[in-house]
């Protein structure tokens, strides 16, 4: 299989950085207006390239199911050095609804004496769902040296016109990205360098992106009018139409990123539109065991030698 979209902000850590700590928020888009037939994969990700002693992923995945169940998101983390063969795994995957806000996180615990890798927890959890996951990583082979702080990984051209309807009908986005440093959690500055941007006909990387407020802002726009606000409409958060337009996150009270719908306030009435599919998830005793031997795994693209650096 063949991943077209490969967009993404990336972020060098300076040498002997010694981060201990990595993690953010991010959002579940809307789900596409039509099935794609493909996957979706979207993440960020440490160490993605190849040589660097292997890649974690907290993933967001459509198209296919995984475990999460037909035609819904699905949230795994995933690692790409399980073995000494640099195989693939991942924890198990959840069903996560559209509009919800997922706060993920990557911790360094210890180094193992006997082969010098480190132990890494990732962790999980959703902030309307409740649902949540930690997963051990014990071949980390080397210190975080590049972060990918956002990423789409389609595998359909996502500049084609007659795929527009296949893609999320919102915005991706990350944020409240930190990484933090030693025993004490000084916080690294982060700045991004976009990658895959052609234009508004394709997905496009925002890695400078201002909203609501909160530091180191990524977002993936998606092309085409399904994905689009219409005009008088926005996803930014709206006081006055908070509940009607899902606008606040249910489990802390705080504030999402991006409403569930498009919304319209003119000061007396409030107007929704282009919102949540509705699609209910199914509970772990009623989805079917899924033989995921050949779906791809995230990263493929990205895990190959650094350019220049091979």
């Amino acid at each position: 299989m063949l991943a077209y979209a490969n967009h993404y902000c990336e972020y060098t850590f300076p040498a002997n950085s010694n981060v201990t700590r990595i993690g953010g928020k991010m959002n579940v888009p809307m789900k596409p207006a039509v099935e794609p037939g493909k996957v979706l994969f979207l993440w960020p990700g440490v160490n993605p390239y190849g040589g660097e002693g292997g890649m974690m992923q907290p993933v967001l995945t459509y198209g296919a199911d995984y475990g999460q169940g037909p035609g819904v998101w699905g949230m795994a983390n995933w690692f790409t050095n399980c073995d000494n063969k640099g195989g693939y795994c991942h924890d198990g995957y959840q069903p996560v609804q559209e509009g919800d806000t997922l706060a993920f996180e990557m911790e360094y615990k210890s180094t193992f004496a006997a082969n010098a890798s480190h132990l890494w927890e990732m962790r999980w959890s959703a902030l309307n769902g409740g649902q949540s996951s930690s997963f051990l990583v014990y071949r980390e082979l080397d210190a975080p040296l590049v972060l990918w702080g956002t990423e789409a990984e389609f595998y359909l051209n996502s500049s084609d016109p007659a795929n527009y309807g296949k893609l999320p009908r919102s915005p991706f986005a990350v944020w409240d990205l930190y990484a933090e440093r030693g025993a004490g959690g000084a916080r690294l500055p982060l700045s991004w360098t976009a990658h895959g941007n052609a234009g508004a006909a394709d997905i496009v990387a925002n890695c400078s992106w201002a909203a609501g407020g909160v530091s180191d802002a990524l977002l993936l726009t998606m092309p085409g009018a399904g994905a689009a606000c219409s005009p008088g409409y926005s996803r930014a958060y709206d006081a006055g139409c908070n509940d009607y337009c899902g606008c606040t996150n249910k489990q802390d009270g705080s504030r999402k990123l991006l409403c569930d719908y498009c919304c319209s306030d003119d000061g007396t009435a409030c107007q929704r539109e282009n919102g949540p599919s509705g699609t209910p998830l199914l509970p772990a005793w009623r989805r079917a065991a899924v033989d995921t031997s050949s779906l791809p795994a995230p990263g493929l693209v990205a895990h190959r030698p650094r350019p220049g650096l091979a």
